[in-house]
């Protein structure tokens, strides 16, 4: 619960020793108190002499979000891993050394172990649970030490974004992996009063907490940007703090560029990020590969690091809006519940001012939602990811045997344009499957990228009981 004013709030604090109230914890900058009480009547009794409540809630559990399936459920099909390659994928730059210098990350997490590939020397560790930590690694929750791989780990096999960024820990949540939104508000608060650049969170739960929104509205203030695992529950939407307006929250994508089932999904997604069979740092040195949007999220935080460090002289809030407008665009055109704004591209951000670069890009083939329908919705878009805007684009897409040419004119950078098929649903059950093979091009251009020119994609119709 919160006070409105600091003597209310000091006024409850002088009362609870003869109360039978006991104060687990407190933020005095929120003036909230996390409390237990021995019985509902004392706690009455103590609210009503000292008054002044602002809010009071349950203080919800936060956990680590469970480890998805690498086995999907008909009819998704297999995933396909980064391994050491994601940052390839996102286009950086080979050369890493120096990325990230003078920046911190905050991990708020189960807490940063010990690993070979992570720079002690740039570590700082800060307990907020206080738990006795068990000697032996293989007992250790190595889910924030993976976390804090994805950011800076610099070794062959374990390739962080930016090596050189310093890693502020505060560890949130016991080794079990479960916390309470309390606590992770306190680590909010932490870091921003340490002086971080950015805070990722791979937690969540499903409670809305006033103080931990609380805590992430101060961020903000501060110019802190948060970024926060979408959650792996599927279409129940996104997780707490992810769904927060002052967080920027990352869902999963693999290395085909699909969103897996696990990942969260709702309209508060911004971004999509690798989050499949990513290879990282283990609790007892050891390189691993882990999946999910917790996976995802220090991605983002990562690349906002470089981001700054690059360009000092850029807002931070700047660069979460150039994350969107230059994200790869997939699933239907513009932003949606799936990917967001659509895949984290640092190339494109990091060449956005470059003159003459031309990438015309198949975005994606996305089948819309018809179930029992007899014609089936396709939508095939094409994007502008050059700096350049691309006259007289032309589509070609091959339905099964029947080839259409479409002339879509002029794109402006960074738009797709999307347009619409039907499949008939009697002729995919008749042939088994059909296949969508599509090309773009645009007249008097040398596109730098020509592989994502075409796409084929095979539709097949399966019953799921």
């Amino acid at each position: 619960m919160s006070f409105r004013t600091e003597r209310e709030f000091r006024v409850f604090l002088n009362g609870v020793s003869t109360n039978s109230i006991e104060i687990l914890d407190a933020i005095p900058r929120s003036r909230a108190v996390r409390l237990r009480a021995g019985s509902q009547d004392a706690l009455a009794r103590l609210l009503a002499e000292t008054g002044g409540i602002e809010k009071s809630a349950a203080n919800y559990r936060i956990r680590r979000p469970d480890l998805p399936s690498m086995n999907p459920p008909v009819p998704t099909g297999s995933y396909f891993a980064f391994g050491s390659m994601a940052i390839d994928w996102l286009g950086m730059e080979k050369k890493r050394e120096g990325g990230g210098k003078g920046i911190t990350v905050a991990i708020l997490d189960v807490g940063v172990l010990q690993h070979p590939a992570l720079s002690e020397k740039r570590i700082r560790r800060i307990d907020l649970v206080n738990e006795i930590a068990a000697t032996d690694p293989s007992l250790q929750n190595g889910h924030g030490t993976a976390m804090a791989g994805i950011v800076a780990g610099n070794s062959s096999q374990v390739r962080g974004l930016v090596p050189s960024a310093d890693i502020l820990s505060i560890k949130v949540a016991g080794s079990d992996g479960t916390g309470d939104a309390f606590t992770l508000a306190k680590g909010v608060i932490e870091a921003v009063n340490q002086g971080v650049n950015i805070i990722s969170i791979s937690l969540g739960g499903r409670g809305d907490s006033f103080v931990l929104e609380q805590a992430i509205d101060y961020a903000r203030e501060r110019g802190v940007i948060v970024v926060a695992a979408a959650g792996n529950e599927g279409e129940n939407g996104v997780c707490y703090p992810a769904r927060y307006a002052g967080a920027v929250a990352v869902t999963a994508v693999d290395a085909a560029g699909r969103h897996p089932w696990f990942a969260g999904t709702g309209s508060e997604v911004a971004l999509s990020a690798p989050g499949i069979g990513v290879s990282t740092a283990g609790q007892a040195g050891e390189t691993i590969e882990v999946s999910g949007t917790s996976v995802a999220t220090p991605f983002v935080a990562g690349a906002l690091a470089y981001l700054i460090s690059a360009e000092p002289t850029t807002a931070p809030d700047e660069f979460v809006e150039l994350m969107i407008t230059y994200a790869d665009d997939v699933g239907p055109p513009g932003k949606d519940s799936e990917y967001g704004s659509g895949i984290l591209n640092i190339g494109r951000i990091m060449q956005r001012t470059a003159k003459g670069v031309y990438d015309l890009a198949i975005a994606d083939h996305y089948l819309a939602s018809a179930d029992g329908e007899a014609m089936i919705p396709l939508v095939v878009s094409v994007q502008n990811r050059g700096t350049e805007p691309l006259p007289e684009v032309t589509l070609r897409v091959e339905v099964g045997n029947k080839m259409q040419e479409l002339n879509l004119g002029w794109i402006d950078v960074c738009e797709t344009v999307g347009y619409t098929f039907k499949l008939d649903r009697t002729e995919i059950e008749k042939a088994g499957f059909i296949e969508i093979r599509s090309e773009a091009s645009a007249a008097g251009i040398r596109d730098i990228n020509p592989l994502n020119d075409s796409k084929i994609t095979r539709v097949l119709l399966v019953s799921i009981d």
